[in-house]
């Protein structure tokens, strides 16, 4: 009974939309399809200004029975806090008038450091030249890449082609090892690799983070607000309670330090179910955000839970598949 009037209840009141993006850019490595191009963004926000009501997640995150937020509300959030949000993104979102939230990883601020992500596509799928041989002690035992004679990889490659190079595999099975390795492991392994690679092509211009001053920059005229998103990135299902709390308390302090900001919203990194805890939850609701944000597909209206917010990932869709794609959510 309780779940027929849960679903009645989601037709009847209106729904609302959480977009979320990383990155507006192009002309950049994207094996992890993070990176929409400038130009599919702008007709994404012109299909939003034309066809729905942006709305800002502050607003959706207080709208109640006594205050709904209009039907077919759109909200545009971003992970991570690359310099192209502001470089890129801002510019369109301000000519269509469209608020924003930013979720930034504040650890990666005003540094040289990428995500290890971004760094093992330069260091193994860009460099020219590779050591001829890998070989890592991993979970399961001793992990072992050949890479004599592999010439760097086609930039248009993506995970969801699979490897058919040894370069290629060893960045998917690195990239999913990392993904479940807390902290002081994944840098670890980063640094075995930096030395043993030679450090070589890890660190370029296109994938940084915001400098402290960008991200005031960003948030500068009202129109986008800056989310916390933890420290350094971790799976935070990981971590033990204490560990969580100082990434998620430390990386909203640095970033309310850095923008001269209060940040009252967050993001799970990673955001799928089983990349936090009821414990996360807890603690989030404890520092006192007003909402999360998860990252599993999904509309939102009122009977959503507020610290598990649904949103909808974002690729280099065209306007029209851009359209067909999020009007599914308001049938």
């Amino acid at each position: 009974m309780g779940g027929a009037l849960s679903r009645l209840t989601s037709r009847i009141l209106p729904r609302g939309i959480i977009l979320l993006y990383h990155r507006v850019a192009e002309g950049t490595r994207d094996p992890q399809l993070l990176c929409v191009s400038p130009e599919n963004f702008a007709a994404q926000m012109q299909v939003l200004r034309s066809a729905y009501r942006p709305g800002s997640l502050r607003a959706l995150s207080e709208a109640g029975w006594l205050n709904p937020w209009p039907s077919r509300t759109a909200v545009v959030t971003f992970d991570d806090g690359y310099a192209d949000n502001l470089l890129n993104a801002k510019p369109i979102l301000q000519r269509y008038d469209i608020p924003a939230t930013v979720f930034v990883a504040s650890g990666f601020v005003g540094t040289r450091q990428v995500p290890y992500w971004d760094e093992l596509a330069h260091l193994l799928l860009r460099s020219p030249s590779l050591p001829s041989r890998l070989d890592l002690a991993l979970k399961g035992g001793l992990t072992s890449w050949d890479f004599t004679c592999e010439p760097p990889v086609e930039s248009s490659w993506t995970v969801l082609q699979g490897s058919t190079l040894a370069r290629q595999n060893a960045y998917m099975v690195l990239c999913a090892h990392l993904r479940l390795s807390p902290p002081s492991e994944r840098e670890h392994l980063m640094t075995e690799l930096r030395n043993w690679s030679g450090d070589i092509g890890t660190k370029t211009a296109p994938d940084r983070f915001m400098t402290p001053g960008e991200l005031r920059q960003l948030t500068g005229d009202g129109l986008i607000e800056i989310g916390a998103h933890t420290m350094t990135h971790p799976n935070l299902a990981l971590l033990p309670e204490s560990e969580q709390r100082l990434e998620i308390a430390r990386g909203r302090a640095r970033l309310e330090e850095m923008a001269g900001r209060p940040v009252r919203s967050f993001a799970y990194p990673y955001g799928c179910r089983d990349n936090y805890t009821s414990s996360t939850i807890g603690i989030v609701k404890k520092e006192g955000f007003a909402c999360a944000c998860s990252n599993f597909g999904g509309a939102v209206w009122f009977g959503s839970d507020r610290y598990q917010l649904p949103r909808v990932l974002v690729r280099n869709w065209s306007a029209d598949e851009f359209a067909s794609k999020i009007a599914g959510y308001f049938r």
